[in-house]
């Protein structure tokens, strides 16, 4: 994976507390609580356009009308690169707890190719006991709805560290709001609309299941 790849994930460890304070969560593998925000909008506020799987239905040509309208295709870019891409990720709803999930689709290489990908899959979470591939990994897991955002968990695979994590869509900037947090700390991330039609695959006929660290153990 290139340089870049690495950073999409780092971002959400927190980096500036995770030497002091990191232990807190990844010690024992413990899972903290999520933060559930409540806001004063109407329940008819927060629907969304869902597709099969709960995906999101035309992820970057629709109108998101909603700031819990996160399901879908996203790009990540490295903004300290020119906006290099780095990866794509894919958030849907799993019809068996009703919570949403982040899965890594593809990761791009040096020359902005995507050949990592959810069937050839190459880079591998080190940090993360047997180290699975990144590529197919849901890493930000369990994401359940508020009023405002959706709350949940999002884990480092180069140390297995667990984080609470915050996601919602910013209807002025377009753009998803990626949020990371530890302790009274946070850092937001905001990632770019994907075209799915652009993925070396058909989304629509990849099965949708939850696969994460802790389903394999830790």
């Amino acid at each position: 994976m290139s340089l870049g790849g690495h950073r999409a994930f780092v971002f959400l460890c927190i980096v500036f507390a995770a030497g002091t304070v990191g232990w807190l969560f990844a010690a024992e593998g413990e899972i903290p609580p999520a933060r559930i925000v409540i806001d004063t909008k109407s329940d008819s506020e927060d629907k969304a356009d869902t597709g099969p799987s709960g995906g999101a239905v035309s992820a970057r040509h629709r109108e998101r009308t909603s700031r819990l309208d996160i399901l879908g295709c996203w790009l990540i870019v490295d903004r300290e690169n020119g906006n290099a891409p780095e990866s794509v990720v894919y958030f849907y709803t799993n019809p068996g707890d009703g919570l949403v999930y982040c899965k890594m689709l593809t990761i791009f290489d040096d020359q902005s190719k995507m050949s990592d990908t959810l069937y050839k899959p190459l880079e591998r979470a080190k940090g993360i006991k047997g180290s699975p591939h990144l590529c197919g990994m849901d890493f930000i897991f369990g994401l359940a709805k508020g009023r405002q955002s959706y709350s949940g968990h999002v884990i480092n695979p180069d140390t297995g560290s667990v984080y609470r994590c915050e996601v919602w869509f910013d209807m002025e900037k377009k753009l998803l709001v990626v949020r990371g947090e530890l302790l009274i700390f946070g850092k937001n991330e905001y990632w770019e609309a994907f075209d799915e039609k652009k993925l070396p695959f058909d989304i629509s006929k990849v099965t949708l299941a939850p696969n994460t660290p802790f389903a394999r153990g830790r």
